[in-house]
């Protein structure tokens, strides 16, 4: 029987992918960000597997705006695509990349 996820919150929550190597699932949320008390615009999310099941979700670092992000393909490089309607695009939600960096997080 399928059953919620640990990482579940009370905000909306959607659209899991998990990495190539099966360690990290990426997710939408309109969770907020701290130091934020509110629900916020739909941003990425990520839990790493551990040992004992998943981490705490976290903010995708580089890569999330006070813009909308979203729809995260990881891929087997590491780098990240994903969509964004922050300002710069040729539409309303434009596609983007972010590389991974050596030391975590994107660029």
């Amino acid at each position: 029987t399928p059953e919620p996820v640990p990482f579940r919150s009370e905000f909306t929550d959607y659209q899991p992918v998990l990495s190539p190597d099966g360690k990290t699932l990426f997710f939408n949320s309109t969770r907020p960000s701290p130091p934020e008390n509110q629900e916020g615009l739909q941003n990425l999310w990520f839990v790493t597997r551990t040992r004992t099941g998943w981490s705490e979700p976290q903010p995708v670092p580089g890569v999330n705006t006070p813009h909308r992000e979203g729809y995260a393909a990881p891929v087997k490089s590491g780098d990240l695509y994903f969509n964004s309607d922050r300002p710069g695009g040729l539409g309303s939600q434009d596609i983007y990349v972010a590389r991974k960096l050596r030391g975590g997080g994107y660029g």
